[in-house]
């Protein structure tokens, strides 16, 4: 039997397993198995959910004919056959649910070919994916000479400390092969480094105490602070110019209580959210002309590294990435937490050591020099991080609300300048908000263009006439490696062309719903624009 052969055999074989595997997939993703601090004990070490969620896939398992060891409740490990091991890494904790979702986040609704609810891609669809694989194999003899481990862990989303406890504290042998269905199609075989660093500033007086976050790997999606020295006119006065400066901030004052609303996103791609806690640190810090908050908003509201040197790449991996999804001040002491993410050339420590390089000062040095009391020779820091960050001294001192220093946003202005003119040339008769609306909709399109270009580049690279990946191509599955070259040149493409048809989709609803077609394109915007600009 032919490789093309096998495969289609196999696919077919798969088919009778399918309607029990989507409903086991739907009861799985019913459970809402966020980590809970509030119902640990003992036997449920990452809360209550989780548990049920570890106790679900372990009786299942039980039901289709393996062996399961319930590890403590740390993880559910799911085995069969005898031999050399291999290993199977999945999870049942999701991340915690932000506000945006339209379906119920644990319904697990089904609309057509898709079904909505946390966890159906990370990680519960593929574990049941996977469970169920396994079950096939069983079925038609296909295990002999190995044993098959799944693990499925109930603490990957804040660290992974059931893996600690499984090879650590139960001493589990570790297996000679493994991959982790965790992630894009057809399989993980490594993952960046990942690693979380603080930065922690003095800073008494700052508010009262608070703690934003409950986990590292996603973006702050909503902050709030009770500011009772700052006057409700004075707030409404810096709120009036921080929406100058970031016309997609969302930021609702009541009496003393400023509150911001971002975006969620995952750790891995920061950018496409938009991190409400470092908005409102930015905001405050030209209430308090507090420069560290600003220039820390300016460092890592992008999420990518750039303004300090730390955008790696790689050409295994995809760019490096830093989340701050915690920030907690104790009425001394303000900590942010960054979860980093890094390609496999990059020692962690290196890039930890180039952040506290570029950051330079402490909060109580920048304090003091704020207050006078502070020689030349420590305003020349100042300067230097002025000069690093493309910003002035001034901005950074709270002092200006302007960026004119920023070349980034100079070259942003200079494009929407150039759309200006051509448009004036074009025998239109537009009105300002159909004006207004071409504008952004033709810089979104550059945007895009930009990032078109770079996937483009990276698929011609790997995949157009790639002969070195033959053994992969082959291990996976792939009828041919042309086969497979094809497949992953498209799959990194296929941002590009979502994207243009979500333009197009923006402009067949602007001739019937205007304003919901404005608001859409400025979603759209604020999902690219962290590239060149200090946009939300």
């Amino acid at each position: 039997m032919n490789e093309f052969t096998q495969k289609t055999a196999y696919s077919e074989l798969a088919k009778k397993y399918y309607p029990e595997a989507l409903e086991s997939l739907v009861n799985f993703i019913k459970i809402n198995s966020v980590n809970d601090e509030s119902t640990v004990s003992d036997d449920k070490p990452f809360g209550q959910g989780v548990r049920d969620a570890l106790d679900y896939v372990g009786n299942l398992a039980i039901k289709l004919g393996f062996n399961v060891d319930w590890c403590d409740h740390y993880c559910t490990e799911i085995s069969y056959g005898e031999g050399e091991l291999i290993d199977i890494y999945a999870h049942a904790d999701v991340v915690p649910v932000s506000k945006d979702w339209i379906h119920e986040p644990f319904g697990a609704q089904i609309e057509g070919d898709n079904m909505y609810g946390r966890g159906t891609s990370d990680d519960k669809g593929p574990a049941i994916a996977a469970l169920y694989a396994l079950k096939l194999l069983k079925d038609e003899g296909k295990l002999e000479g190995f044993k098959v481990r799944m693990v499925v862990g109930g603490n990957e989303e804040l660290g992974s400390r059931c893996l600690e406890h499984y090879f650590n504290v139960m001493h589990k042998p570790y297996p000679k092969y493994g991959f982790t269905p965790d992630g894009d199609f057809p399989l993980i075989y490594a993952e960046k480094a990942i690693c979380t660093y603080t930065h922690t500033f003095e800073i008494p007086g700052l508010a009262n105490p608070f703690e934003w976050g409950d986990a590292l790997n996603i973006v702050l999606a909503d902050a709030s602070i009770t500011l009772d020295d700052i006057s409700t006119e004075k707030l409404e006065q810096a709120r009036y110019i921080y929406l100058e400066n970031y016309p997609q901030a969302n930021i609702k004052i009541e009496g003393h209580t400023v509150t911001f609303k971002g975006k969620a996103s995952h750790g891995s791609l920061p950018w496409f959210g938009s991190n409400a806690g470092l908005h409102l640190l930015n905001y405050i810090a030209r209430l308090r002309h507090i420069p560290e908050l600003r220039s820390l908003f300016h460092l890592y509201h992008h999420g990518d590294g750039k303004r300090f040197g730390g955008d790696y790449k790689s050409d295994n991996f995809t760019d490096s990435s830093y989340c701050i999804g915690k920030i907690k001040y104790d009425g001394e002491k303000l900590t942010f937490y960054v979860n980093m993410r890094l390609p496999e050339t990059i020692n962690p420590q290196d890039a930890c050591d180039n952040v506290a390089e570029k950051m330079g000062v402490t909060a109580s040095t920048i304090l003091r020099y704020e207050n006078g009391s502070i020689d030349n020779t420590k305003k020349m820091v100042l300067e230097g991080l002025s000069e690093a960050l493309h910003v002035s001294v001034e901005w950074l001192k709270g002092e200006t609300d302007e960026y004119e220093t920023d070349i980034t946003d100079k070259k942003e202005l200079q494009i929407r300048d150039a759309m200006g003119d051509i448009l004036e040339q074009l025998p239109l008769a537009l009105t300002k908000e159909e004006d207004a609306f071409s504008k952004d909709l033709l810089l979104l399109m550059l945007k895009q263009y930009g990032l078109f270009l770079d996937s483009f580049q990276f698929a011609c690279k790997n995949f157009k006439g790639n002969a070195g990946q033959t053994d992969i191509a082959k291990t996976i599955g792939f009828e041919s490696n042309d086969e497979y070259n094809e497949i992953m040149f498209l799959r990194e493409i296929t941002h590009t062309i979502n994207a243009f048809n979500e333009m197009a989709d923006v402009v067949r609803l602007y001739s019937k719903k205007p304003k919901t077609a404005e608001q859409r394109l400025a979603n759209l915007l604020s999902e690219v624009l962290y590239e060149d600009s200090e946009s939300v």
